[in-house]
């Protein structure tokens, strides 16, 4: 792996450390970055966001040509996620202007995907290695690994594919449908186009606002029969903390406070699929994108698995051991199962998703 570790590279600049982004995301890496014992000198956002007068940690957020101007050759810290084009583009502007790098923070739980983390990992990394099925896979895991301790985004462009890429995966005959962290409905939409046999579909989805979009395209399905239900997806029955931030993001969570972004903390119910699935010898494919809870949600649907001709689709990206341990797991529940790795476009090493198909 490579030996071009961002957090020393941080630690030792004598450059002033500016950021590009603010929010919740942005706060994490401040912290992390203070913890080394720097300051961050500024903080700027695309021309297209800048307000006059707007603060973010006590500092006048600016335009990267006010941060250019006061700060002169300052290191640059990309410090938000898209994947849109327009801002990848303007990322690989200030990246051929300044030493950038992209730090890579856990979305969920606090362990930080560092130097140590991937030491005291590194047999859980072989393990899956062997497991994966092809080069692909295993050219995607090295790469996700070298941008987590490097920062740096070629490794990123190096290996994501095209957002259909599933289509030459997954099998194309399924009879039943399971969304775990279905959002609006966007992704059932897209399985009843792309899986035409669909007789049954189920959905799950915590976030209020989000399961009134889904419930409206779902009552306005025809076919396939179509279960939602308001519930965050786990392994057992009970009530818990949901950050609800009105959009992709929202995430179980044991905080109850007000978050930078602004997403309020709501209680929800906590559900596995095996109690609200019961059905049996379908050709079923359940996706699972359950922001950090995925591990859970695959321990609370296993007899819905075992009961099933199942394909999995499962987001690996949202906490740092998920890239390992969640690929370990469905290897010892389906262990003739094949398993693809892949990244779709975008910074930083988000949108991971892990596919066991039969």
């Amino acid at each position: 792996m490579n030996n071009n570790y961002i957090w020393d590279i941080i630690a030792s600049t004598d450059k002033n450390i500016v950021f590009y982004g603010t929010g919740d995301g942005a706060d994490k890496i401040a912290l992390q970055i203070e913890s080394l014992g720097k300051t961050i000198s500024g903080y700027f956002v695309s021309d297209d966001f800048y307000r006059p007068n707007k603060m973010f940690r006590g500092k006048e957020i600016m335009t990267f040509s006010q941060a250019e101007k006061q700060f002169g050759d300052f290191l640059c810290i990309v410090a938000f996620g898209s994947r849109l084009d327009n801002v990848i583009k303007n990322i690989e502007s200030i990246r051929q202007l300044k030493e950038t790098y992209i730090p890579d923070m856990p979305l969920c739980g606090k362990e930080l995907f560092d130097k140590t983390f991937f030491q005291n990992n590194h047999e859980k990394y072989s393990k899956v290695r062997e497991l994966l099925c092809d080069d692909s896979s295993r050219k995607t895991l090295d790469n996700i690994i070298n941008f987590r301790l490097t920062g740096n985004a070629d490794y990123l462009y190096d290996c994501q594919c095209s957002d259909d890429e599933y289509l030459k995966i997954l099998n194309k005959d399924y009879s039943a449908y399971a969304d775990l962290g279905a959002y609006t409905g966007d992704t059932l939409k897209k399985a009843v186009s792309d899986y035409h046999n669909l007789k049954i579909a189920i959905c799950m989805e915590p976030s209020e606002k989000s399961f009134g979009k889904l419930a409206e395209y779902a009552n306005s399905l025809v076919e396939p029969d179509t279960i939602i239900v308001n519930a965050a997806a786990w392994d057992c029955n009970e009530t818990g903390t949901f950050s609800d931030s009105g959009g992709r993001g929202s995430k179980i969570t044991n905080n109850k406070s007000k978050s930078l972004s602004g997403a309020k903390s709501i209680e929800v119910e906590y559900m596995p699929l095996d109690q609200v699935c019961d059905i049996h010898n379908e050709k079923i494919l359940i996706k699972y994108d359950v922001e950090g809870a995925e591990l859970r949600a695959l321990k609370g649907s296993v007899n819905t698995i075992k009961n099933n001709d199942t394909d999995l689709e499962i987001s690996v990206y949202h906490r740092s051991g998920d890239i390992f341990d969640i690929p370990i797991y469905v290897h010892e529940l389906l262990p003739s199962h094949k398993l693809f790795l892949r990244k779709l476009s975008g910074v930083p090493a988000w949108d991971i998703l892990l596919y066991a198909v039969k």
